[in-house]
């Protein structure tokens, strides 16, 4: 598991000096080749955020359902749009939660493009000027997507990237969605959060691709904490898999804590499957960001505005910087 690391590690060191050293092919590889790229983020007017933060700052990871606006994308026959009414009524019931819980960033799944997170942002009165959409891989076209009210440094996606399950030489995976990175600075401390959405559960069920795809995840992250060993780093959204899992101890091992654990007990879950309450969506942190926790500070709410917003339950957690 080691040596697959280091390789993996080793693969995303050479994509990133490709073009001024010359790797050779950047397609294929055994986990961290493919075609990583740096997109600069947006905002309302695309100006960038409002300086940068320090003090407590709130975290909200959230699969929001399928959030589709009113316009079918005839281009497209996988997507899906809903009526006017429907739209206003889930675009009202997400925004009464976030402006109750009023998170400094966000990470949400399932968004299909930036024009949502513009009302989001217009109902939520504009805070939040920086806005980033990641164009993933998701035939339906719903992506993960970051809003915050400072700016990001850098963002990066590794949608295109082709890794392979631990141990093994085939298939060769790409990310279901993407796991893009939002880079910021807080105060003195540089921070880099991971939007996740692992393979569902189906029909059909690919476990594989899913431990595959956090497998990678972890991989990036440790990357990036070997060439910053400072960096407080941040993995969340939609695991599609539960506590104990293959995917779940991928990235959670052998250091990383899950900030559910100290949301009331009654109120860890996020999604019900057929009667079951299951934890399906997580927040996990490296031991640098592990530390900045107000464990107090966790929660996933459940109440009817959730309901009303989402199949999935928000996770929210608050950091001192």
């Amino acid at each position: 598991m080691l040596a697959r690391r280091v390789a993996v590690l080793g693969s995303l060191l050479c994509l990133i000096l490709s073009a001024a050293a010359g790797c050779g092919d950047s397609g294929t590889s055994s986990g961290g080749g493919g075609s990583s790229s740096e997109t600069s983020s947006t905002s309302g007017g695309n100006g960038g955020g409002g300086g940068n933060p320090s003090g407590p700052v709130t975290v909200v990871t959230w699969n929001l359902f399928n959030f589709f606006d009113t316009t079918e994308d005839t281009s497209n026959t996988s997507e899906d749009s809903q009526s006017q009414a429907d739209y206003d009524t889930k675009l009202n019931a997400v925004v009464s939660k976030l402006s109750e819980i009023n998170p400094d960033v966000m990470i949400l799944v399932e968004v299909e493009n930036e024009g949502i997170l513009d009302d989001i942002n217009d109902a939520l009165g504009g805070e939040y000027t920086t806005r980033e959409i990641s164009e993933g891989n998701d035939p339906r076209g719903v992506d993960i997507a970051a809003m915050a009210k400072f700016p990001f440094t850098k963002v990066v996606t590794h949608a295109e990237e082709k890794f392979l399950l631990d141990g093994t030489n085939a298939p060769t995976y790409t990310y279901s969605r993407d796991c893009p990175e939002y880079h910021f600075q807080i105060g003195d401390q540089k921070v880099v959060f991971l939007g996740v959405h692992f393979k569902a559960k189906g029909p059909p069920d690919n476990p594989e691709k899913r431990l595959a795809e956090a497998q990678h995840t972890r991989a990036i992250a440790d990357f990036l904490f070997s060439q910053d060993n400072t960096l407080a780093i941040g993995i969340m959204g939609d695991f599609n898999d539960l506590p104990g899992s293959p995917p779940v101890n991928a990235v959670l091992n052998p250091d990383y804590l899950d900030v559910t654990q100290f949301a009331p007990l009654e109120d860890q879950w996020t999604f019900n499957f057929q009667g079951a309450q299951e934890l399906i969506d997580h927040m996990m942190v490296n031991p640098v960001l592990s530390e900045k926790l107000d464990q107090s500070s966790v929660a996933i709410p459940h109440d009817t505005v959730v309901s009303q917003a989402s199949d999935h339950a928000p996770i929210v957690a608050t950091f001192n910087f």
